[in-house]
C-alpha cells in the first residue's frame, strides 16, 4: 500500500508539472479539503478547480526536488518540494518593495528631522505607531472562537487510495 500512495502522489505531481488539470484533478476525491495559505478553508472539487484555474494564470510553477513521505501502512503521506523560480521570484519582489519605500519614505522623514530635530522625528514615529495600533486593534479578535469544519482530508480517503 505504501508505494501505492507513494505512486499516486508522483502522479498527482506529474499532471501538476504537465499542466494536465482534467488528470491532475481526476486524482482527488469530490469533496476535497483545502486550506489555503492565506485564505478560507475551501471544500469540494469546484472550489479546487478555480483556484488552479486562477493560480496557473498568474504563476508558472514546477515542482522539483520533491520528497514523498508515507506511512508503513500508507494511509498517510506527506509531500515536500521547491519551486526555486517562485522563491526567487517572491524575494526579488520583496527587496524592491522595501527598496522603493525607503526611497519615497526618505525625503519627508528627512524634512521631518531637518524641521523638529531627532526628539521631533520619534514622537512624530511614537503617535503614527499609536494611530496603527488603533486601526488594527479591531482586527484582533476576527478569528477567535471560529471553529473549522471537521472534514476528512479527500486526498488520504481509503476509497481514493484505492483507485491509484
Amino acid at each position: 500500500m505504501q508505494t501505492s500512495t507513494q505512486a499516486l502522489i508522483q502522479r498527482y505531481y506529474d499532471y501538476f508539472n504537465q499542466r494536465n488539470l482534467s488528470a491532475f484533478l481526476s486524482l482527488l476525491d469530490p469533496e476535497v479539503v483545502h486550506d489555503i495559505n492565506q485564505g478560507e478553508t475551501q471544500i469540494g472539487i469546484d472550489a479546487f478547480t478555480a483556484f488552479m484555474g486562477r493560480m496557473n494564470d498568474a504563476y508558472e510553477e514546477q515542482i522539483t526536488d520533491l520528497v514523498i513521505m508515507t506511512t508503513a501502512d500508507g494511509t498517510r503521506a506527506a509531500a515536500e518540494f521547491v519551486d526555486k523560480r517562485a522563491a526567487a521570484t517572491s524575494n526579488g519582489f520583496a527587496g524592491t518593495l522595501g527598496y522603493f519605500g525607503a526611497a519615497v519614505a526618505g525625503y519627508p522623514v528627512g524634512k521631518m528631522i531637518e524641521m523638529w530635530g531627532w526628539h521631533g522625528f520619534f514622537t512624530a514615529m511614537l503617535l503614527s505607531s499609536a494611530v496603527i495600533f488603533m486601526m488594527l486593534l479591531p482586527l484582533w479578535s476576527t478569528n477567535s472562537g471560529m471553529k473549522r469544519p471537521q472534514v476528512k482530508m479527500g486526498w488520504s480517503s481509503k476509497r481514493t487510495l484505492e483507485k491509484a
